[in-house]
């Protein structure tokens, strides 16, 4: 099934899923089941991937896994009210140290138009394991687009020392940057230079870091001295 699945041959591997799952019924794994359940996802078959699922949590209820992998596939489609409740079994599953749960019940209440509390729950999931970029990505994302750039470099600063090489991270500091010209505090901007410093440190071949760095230069107001060289060179 996994081969068939790598070469995108997925009615071949959801036949293969299928007949493994049968084979185990009377197991508690349910590893089958949620590549069988990913399979029908991008199948479009919907109704068949929520049954492997539910199937899954059936052999293995109160697991944390489990109902992480039932809040994506809810949510992937469209059952939001199902998917809420299933991330928020997995958190408590965890006793809310298991990160991914997180992430998709933050996503879901964004897509429920609820996105003050996606943010708090994304930011809740951020210290949890294992370490998620999204965590901090899809806040800072959304405080970007609605006007509050500044609010978002708190989320991305936080994730710098546990997610230095990260691309995308330092991708979005520098426009989060880039639409605070000339309102950010200047405190502030010595704050992300230091870090950003402490950061390119550990990934010195990263562009976008220093980009970000020499944005982060540029603004500091007033000047340090020697900032627009450093910034050139970078």
């Amino acid at each position: 099934g996994a081969v068939f699945f790598r070469e995108g041959e997925l009615a071949k591997a959801a036949a293969s899923f299928e007949r493994a799952a049968r084979l185990n019924v009377k197991n508690s794994d349910r590893s089958e089941l949620y590549k069988l359940a990913a399979t029908y996802v991008l199948l479009g078959e919907r109704e068949k991937a929520s049954s492997a699922l539910e199937e899954a949590h059936r052999r293995n209820p109160r697991n944390p896994e489990g109902e992480n992998h039932l809040a994506w596939a809810y949510c992937r489609l469209g059952r939001l009210a199902e998917s809420l409740d299933a991330a928020e079994r997995g958190i408590r599953a965890g006793n809310g140290g298991f990160a991914y749960p997180y992430f998709w019940k933050g996503l879901t209440l964004h897509f429920l138009e609820r996105d003050e509390d996606a943010i708090a729950t994304w930011r809740a999931g951020q210290p949890q394991l294992p370490v998620t970029p999204d965590l901090f990505l899809f806040p800072a994302l959304i405080l970007g687009d609605s006007g509050r750039p500044e609010e978002a470099i708190s989320d991305l600063l936080h994730s710098l020392p546990r997610l230095g090489g990260d691309a995308r991270i330092h991708a979005l500091l520098g426009r989060c940057l880039q639409e605070c010209r000339g309102h950010l505090d200047p405190s502030r901007t010595r704050e992300v230079r230091v870090a950003l410093e402490a950061a390119l440190t550990k990934e010195p071949a990263s562009g976008w870091l220093k980009r970000s760095l020499a944005l982060a230069e540029i603004l500091d107001a007033p000047p340090a001295a020697g900032s627009m060289d450093r910034a050139l060179a970078l």
